[in-house]
């Protein structure tokens, strides 16, 4: 029985979004916290824009539309001009993310996986906690991770490194930008849908 309790708060939290930025949702009789981030919702939802490689001479192109239910981000990934990547990201603002364990998102993608990015500071070159969420499928899916599997990488002149520091609800309540980017640096089309991404965890 209260296996379907949290399933029924799970989809309480999901359908019933306010007219607020990021709507933050607690139903205490099915002990669960949402805040949804609903891209078919005209709220901040829809503040999210492209960043690619051409801010540092790359040439790969992703742009995003918005239709009445998701987010299409699409275009071609080059790897000329020491380029590769392209990402979809969130406004800078405080995204307090303790109350949270874990992330899910809905999705279908071809031609490039992505992953989802936490970033505690505004410069893009700034380490930041990332983890792999969406590989290409043609249907749509859902795919979920604990926040707390997010690991910690910096850029350095081979790549990304991991740097071995964990993530904490500290960390988590200083979150300043939510990011999509792809994982790996390979030429290529790609296309990504985004319905939501939902951050949830137990009522404390």
């Amino acid at each position: 029985m209260k296996r379907e309790l949290v399933l029924v708060g799970l989809l309480v939290g999901c359908t019933n979004i306010q007219e607020n930025q990021y709507d933050v949702e607690t139903d205490v009789e099915q002990q669960m916290v949402t805040m949804r981030i609903d891209f078919g919702q005209t709220d901040g939802s829809l503040d999210w824009a492209p960043l690619n490689d051409n801010v540092m001479g790359g040439e790969s192109v992703g742009v995003a539309e918005y239709t009445d239910t998701a987010v299409l981000f699409e275009g071609m990934i080059s790897t000329d001009n020491n380029g590769g990547f392209v990402s979809l990201r969130s406004p800078v603002a405080e995204y307090d993310l303790s109350s949270f364990t874990e992330v899910e998102i809905a999705y279908r993608a071809t031609g490039h996986n992505f992953k989802l990015i936490l970033a505690d500071r505004v410069a893009w070159w700034q380490p930041t906690f990332e983890a792999e969420i969406i590989t290409t499928t043609d249907e749509w899916t859902t795919s979920t991770v604990s926040l707390y599997d997010f690991q910690q990488y910096e850029m350095n002149g081979y790549g990304d490194e991991p740097t071995g520091e964990p993530v904490t609800e500290e960390l988590l309540s200083q979150i300043l930008r939510i990011d999509l980017m792809n994982t790996d640096f390979a030429d290529g089309e790609f296309t990504l849908e985004v319905d939501y991404i939902e951050f949830r965890g137990p009522v404390e």
